[in-house]
């Protein structure tokens, strides 16, 4: 069966830039930002060397897996003084095996921060870059806007042009990666117990408990997951069908633990109620109670109300989009994301609201700009409810925790 690990492909990326594109750390800093979350990210980041007057004495090729520079540039004072090129093309070529160590295990991302005259001549990381592209493995290469169509040439024109900046970045990246993103930041500690009812399944871990709805009959047997790896656990949410709300929930009780109240701000699981036209996504009944009929474009989508296929109409329209956490379990929230932020600068507001909702600022950087979902303090009358048959809302289960909301 596939899974979420075999999300779409992504068409390459050429983060372009001028002499006057005065942020060019960008392609590095969004490298960084994938590592943290424990993303496999190899290849080469460049960096400039200036003396303490400002003048230009030398670059770096940065290996993104180890740290390691690698001295590409080193002028002598004739090469400052009339600014020709310093490219020590052997040290270029030592610069590739950072690139050839990432091909060869196919990591999550390759970043290129090299498309110089060397490249511009199917020379220097030429075939390295070409080598990825071929292979499949998701690639973003800093392309000088001078040399685009060299760049054109080289990649066939498949490649997609984006702006250098982190946010174009991410949504190249897009929202179907955030599964895996989840799983991603899920610690590696036992499970304590597993509970399935009729509608809800409950993971309680070390750190806290997680909810997710339950969609068909689990095939898992439950009885022998106390004491698995909860990060294991959290991979089932990878996968489609049923077992996946085992997953959602085991990525619940890593990330909705009592300890984020500490520090989080009181704020309403809701924006305040504005002018703006607003789209609900999936069944939410008591927004009826905070939403002026005028206010809502057309009606809900999703259960009991419009089919989902009018989303690809409704949402582009709004000017907020309320979601219900159903749509990640059921695997159709990054469809929605698309729909409502079709471009990385869209204004609209994306909340995900509902017990299921992972309360993580994660989901930020996928274009969902709030969260609203349930803390439980009472792990004990959690599991009993759902095992007696808590509803499918999320009324039967409020009590025995907190909703509690982030906003990004």
């Amino acid at each position: 069966m596939s899974s979420l690990s075999d999300v779409p492909p992504l068409a390459p990326g050429a983060v372009l830039y001028t002499r006057k594109t005065e942020d060019r750390g960008a392609l590095a800093r969004f490298a960084e930002q994938l590592r943290a979350r424990n993303w496999r990210v190899g290849g080469i980041v460049q960096e400039i060397l200036y003396d303490k007057n400002g003048v230009k004495i030398g670059m770096d090729a940065i290996e993104v897996d180890t740290g390691r520079r690698v001295p590409i540039g080193r002028p002598t004072p004739g090469q400052i003084a009339d600014g020709s090129c310093a490219l020590d093309k052997s040290r270029l070529a030592e610069s590739a095996g950072a690139l050839h160590r990432a091909i060869d295990q196919r990591l999550d991302l390759i970043v290129v921060e090299k498309f110089g005259e060397q490249e511009q001549k199917n020379e220097g990381l030429a075939q390295e870059i070409l080598t990825a592209m071929a292979g499949g493995i998701p690639t973003l290469v800093a392309v000088p806007a001078t040399a685009l169509e060299d760049w054109n040439h080289l990649s066939g024109g498949l490649s997609v042009l984006l702006a250098c900046e982190e946010a174009a970045l991410w949504h190249w990246w897009g929202p179907r990666r955030l599964y895996r993103d989840l799983v991603l930041g899920v610690a590696d500690v036992p499970v304590r117990r597993v509970v399935v009812g009729p509608h809800w399944v409950l993971v309680e871990s070390p750190a806290g408990t997680g909810l997710a709805p339950l969609r068909g009959k689990l095939t898992t047997d439950t009885a022998d997951l106390a004491g698995v790896s909860l990060k294991t656990l959290a991979e089932e949410l990878l996968n489609w069908g049923p077992e996946t709300a085992l997953g959602l929930a085991a990525v619940n009780a890593h990330y909705n633990h009592p300890g984020l109240a500490e520090n989080a701000p009181e704020l309403p699981p809701l924006p305040e109620p504005t002018d703006d036209l607003v789209t609900v996504v999936g069944n939410l009944p008591h927004l009826t109670q905070r939403l002026a009929e005028d206010k809502m474009l057309k009606g809900r989508i999703g259960e009991d109300a419009l089919p989902d296929a009018a989303g690809g109409w409704l949402l582009p329209e709004a000017e907020g989009v309320i979601v219900s956490s159903s749509a990640l379990a059921d695997k159709t929230l990054p469809s929605i994301v698309e729909a409502a932020r079709p471009a990385p600068a869209a204004l609209v507001s994306v909340s995900l609201l509902g017990p299921a909702t992972p309360l993580t600022e994660r989901l930020y950087a996928y274009g969902i700009d709030r969260l609203a979902g349930l803390v439980i303090t009472d792990p004990d009358g959690a599991a009993q409810a759902v095992a007696d048959g808590a509803g499918a809302g999320a009324r039967d289960l409020s009590a025995f925790g907190h909703t509690l909301t982030l906003a990004g």
